[in-house]
């Protein structure tokens, strides 16, 4: 949702169709109020870098400004209307939404917030037992709880690491470097670079003459760059808080979708052969 966010907006920025646009607007503020829902910490603030991210973004920095305010409006509107019956208990006032958003503020003394870190030392000793290639694919808990030992770490698994058999990890990077291994992490690494030189082409000059003259193509490029972007930013973020590697396909849909968008327009150069320096200017 905090990535459906930011990938809405920007596709509303691009398009010309003013229904469409206000059906991606729409969406955008649909997805804001999902992440308040959610009562989820970790989603909160993957959603406020989406946000931020936007704005920082936007050639038109006053519309996006009072669209954030309306987004203000909405977290207030949204947790008003969440009800006891939604989950059960005071969790789902507003001021059990505010309440649950302070304890951000409380850091390690939060048990959660405690338990992930733990949960981090063990996927060092992971990656310090085996390097190169991890602990292979989903194979974090089964290999702490087996190379750990009592009181390596704190917490509940510290006092019997066999409890971290089936846990998750809660962070997409460490879960890659853990079990992939250094090998794995430098791949992975790669993924990212190689999205984002080709989103950064998509921006230059001859990418978007070439689009604009594309029968068919009625979207703003630079705008659609902008939403995979984003959409990127989003789940780098939300990579610090959940696992989203194995079993979502967000990675692999944005970096598929860019480097289509990016391959059809490049073939599109071999009819109208451009000058070389035309597309060495990218702005970033």
């Amino acid at each position: 949702m905090a990535m459906g966010i930011g990938l809405s907006s920007y596709f509303g920025m691009a398009t010309a169709n003013r229904r469409v646009r206000l059906l991606a607007f729409g969406i955008a503020g649909l997805c804001f109020a999902g992440v308040v829902a959610s009562f989820a910490r970790g989603a909160v603030l993957t959603a406020v870098v989406v946000i931020g991210w936007v704005w920082l973004r936007s050639p038109y920095k006053g519309r996006t400004s009072a669209a954030i305010v309306v987004g203000l409006i909405v977290t207030l509107i949204t947790a008003q209307i969440l009800s006891d019956q939604a989950r059960g208990g005071n969790r789902n006032s507003p001021q059990g939404f505010w309440a649950e958003m302070s304890t951000l503020a409380q850091g390690a003394e939060d048990g959660t917030v405690s338990d992930r870190m733990e949960l981090a030392k063990a996927a060092w000793a992971v990656v310090k037992d085996r390097p190169l290639i991890g602990a292979g694919a989903g194979s974090f808990g089964v290999a702490a709880a087996t190379i750990l030992r009592p009181g390596d770490i704190g917490g509940d698994s510290g006092v019997n690491p066999r409890r971290l058999y089936d846990r998750a990890l809660h962070n997409t990077h460490l879960q890659v470097l853990s079990e992939q291994g250094v090998l794995g992490a430098c791949l992975y690494v790669w993924l990212f670079v190689d999205f984002w030189r080709r989103n950064r082409a998509l921006r230059s000059e001859p990418y978007r003459q070439a689009w604009s003259g594309m029968a068919g193509s009625t979207l703003d490029l630079r705008f659609l760059s902008f939403a995979l972007e984003t959409g990127m930013v989003g789940f780098v973020t939300g990579g610090l808080f959940y696992n989203q590697l194995y079993f979502v396909p967000w990675l692999w849909s944005l970096l598929t979708a860019n480097a289509t968008l990016h391959a059809i327009i490049t073939r599109s150069f071999a009819a109208v052969p451009l000058e070389p320096r035309a597309l060495a200017t990218v702005p970033l």
